[in-house]
């Protein structure tokens, strides 16, 4: 091999292990918003029902970074607690103060970041994530939208 297409082979390589130690950290901290619109966008194509896998999710997911519609990279770094019911944690979040989200308390959002999950117990206690509780809460203020009866007679 010729000396220059090695050192082509060895900058190419160097720049590429540099642009995934600087784009992976993103998914870590940013990849949860996107997982949340895409509930909140399933959530209003499925009359509310909260989604029940990665699969659900997949075509509302755009990825921050990769023009796709895929979850594969974002759910190394997060999860979704797929088996609570939105509503009833909507209505808590209404009777009582939304509590601190705190790994150490064993509060966590629906969706969150792997990192953050107790290694030593379960979570006591489930809340929204900030975004979903924003989009819930906007859904709730709309007015609901009249039925449209046959258009009046000319």
């Amino acid at each position: 091999m010729a000396r220059k297409t090695k050192v082509r082979l060895v900058i190419g390589s160097l720049l590429l292990a540099v642009l995934t130690m600087l784009v992976l950290p993103m998914y870590g901290e940013y990849g949860g918003h996107n997982i949340s619109f895409a509930i909140f966008r399933n959530m209003e194509q499925n009359d509310g029902r909260w989604p029940t896998s990665w699969d659900d999710i997949e075509p509302y997911h755009k990825d921050p970074l990769l023009p796709m519609r895929s979850t594969v990279i974002v759910r190394q770094f997060w999860d979704v607690n797929w088996n609570v019911d939105p509503h009833q944690l909507y209505k808590e979040s209404e009777a009582t103060p939304r509590p601190t989200i705190s790994p150490e308390d064993r509060v966590l959002p629906v969706v969150f970041n792997r990192g953050w999950y107790p290694k030593d117990g379960p979570v006591t206690r489930w809340v929204l994530s900030p975004l979903l509780k924003l989009k819930l809460d906007w859904k709730e203020e709309l007015p609901a939208t009249p039925a449209i009866s046959a258009p009046a007679p000319r």
